[in-house]
C-alpha cells in the first residue's frame, strides 16, 4: 500500500468512526426525549442507523457495539416503565437488533474476503503483466492504454508514458523503415485477442485489446 491509499485508508476510517458516533449520540437523544415525552415506540427504529454502519464497517467488533447498543435500548426502557406489554416489545425489538446486526455482520465479512480475493487476484496479473518477458500492448479501440517494460523496450521508448495514447500506426511505420536487418526480420506484426480480467487498479479490462508482437 502506497502513501496515498493510506491516506486514503485512515480517512475512510475516521469518517466511519464519525457517523457511527454522530448516529449513535443522535440516537439515543431522540430516544430519552420521546421516553420523557412518555412515547415508547417509532425511536427505537433509529437504532438499526448505528448497528447496520458498525456491522458494516468493523464486523465483529461492530456486532459486539450492536448488541451493547441493543443493551442500551432495553436499559432505557426498563428505567422509564415496567409495564409488561412495552418490555415483551422492546424484548422482541433487542432480538431484531441483534438478528439484524448478525445478518450484516455475515455479509460485511464475505464481502470483505470477496474484495480481498479480488485484490489478490489483481496483484497476481499486474505481476504477471509487468514481469512477462513478451511484450504486450493493451489497447482501448486504436489507442494504447497501457503495457509492460517488454512492450516499451521492443517499441524503442523511454516509458509507458511515451507509449500510451499513441496508436499501433505510429511504431508499424517505424518498423517498415529499419535497414540493418533483412526484410523477412524487419517486419513485425501484431496479433490481437479480445480480453477481460483485472488490470492492476484501474478495473476491468472489457473492451480492450492485448497486443503480442512476433
Amino acid at each position: 500500500m502506497n502513501i496515498t491509499d493510506a491516506i486514503k485508508d485512515s480517512r475512510s476510517k475516521r469518517l466511519h468512526i464519525a457517523a457511527i458516533a454522530v448516529t449513535t449520540i443522535a440516537t439515543v437523544l431522540v430516544s430519552l426525549y420521546c421516553l420523557f415525552s412518555g412515547t415508547f415506540i417509532v425511536f427505537q427504529n433509529l437504532f438499526y442507523v448505528p448497528i447496520v454502519l458498525s456491522c458494516m464497517y468493523y464486523t465483529m467488533r461492530g456486532f459486539i457495539y450492536s448488541v451493547c447498543l441493543a443493551a442500551l435500548y432495553m436499559a432505557l426502557i426498563l428505567f422509564f416503565t415496567l409495564e409488561s406489554g412495552v418490555i415483551m416489545q422492546a424484548s422482541i425489538r433487542v432480538a431484531l437488533f441483534i438478528v439484524i446486526a448478525g445478518i450484516v455482520t455475515f455479509l460485511s465479512i464475505r464481502r470483505k474476503q470477496a474484495e480481498r480475493i479480488l485484490q489478490e487476484a489483481e496483484e497476481t496479473f499486474r505481476r504477471l503483466f509487468e514481469d512477462s518477458t513478451d511484450p504486450i500492448l493493451l489497447l482501448n479501440g486504436e489507442t494504447f492504454v497501457d503495457c509492460n517494460p517488454a512492450g516499451v523496450a521492443i517499441l524503442g521508448c523511454a516509458s509507458k508514458y511515451e507509449v500510451i495514447k499513441n496508436t499501433p500506426g505510429n511504431y508499424l511505420l517505424n518498423f517498415s523503415r529499419m535497414e540493418d536487418r533483412p526484410l523477412k526480420r524487419q517486419r513485425r506484426y501484431w496479433t490481437s485477442r479480445s480480453v477481460t480480467g483485472i488490470i492492476g487498479s484501474s478495473g476491468s479490462t472489457s473492451g480492450q485489446t492485448v497486443l503480442n508482437s512476433r
